[in-house]
């Protein structure tokens, strides 16, 4: 690059993103997550960014999903109105930093089940998960008709017995 050259946005938004201190914060989030439902059977699958996890979600189908506030593109609060609004809606725990801007209003417009400050204990994101994977399991589950029943049933025993 000449002295008058300017660095492109790309180049721009790579460096911010390498200086980013939230950077190496998620990644460490996400190894304390790990960590904390380790020992349980609890399966926890991680990402790096908002599409990814999207992606994510609509492949697994999960219980549960815990999603940052500021992961990048989309954040935390569209991942759960994704989630909520999906053919699968289950319980989301989003995620703030004690220095972070949380928006309670926006975290009930999405249809958030809570929030967890970061840094968190492990203990108690255990007990919060736990409780609403308690709560979804005791919900009353829609009648489908037989034929629809049969069909989800061989689905739900292949994918996991659920």
């Amino acid at each position: 690059m000449g002295a008058r050259e300017r660095p492109s946005q790309e180049a721009l938004r790579a460096k911010d993103a390498q200086d980013d201190p939230r950077r190496d914060d998620s990644v460490t989030i996400r190894k304390v997550v790990e960590l904390t439902f380790h020992d349980t059977d609890i399966r926890v699958e991680s990402t790096g960014n908002g599409r990814e996890a999207l992606l994510r979600i609509a492949a697994t189908k999960p219980d549960l999903v815990l999603a940052d506030v500021i992961m990048p593109e989309p954040s935390g609060y569209e991942i759960c109105r994704a989630v909520k609004s999906s053919d699968h809606p289950v319980p989301v725990l989003l995620l703030a930093g004690a220095f972070e801007p949380f928006d309670p209003e926006r975290a009930k417009e999405c249809g958030a089940d809570g929030h967890v400050v970061k840094p968190f204990e492990s203990r108690s994101l255990l007990e919060r998960a736990l409780a609403l994977l308690e709560s979804l399991a005791r919900a009353p589950r829609p009648r489908l008709p037989r034929a629809r029943r049969q069909r989800s049933g061989i689905a739900a025993r292949r994918a996991g017995g659920r």
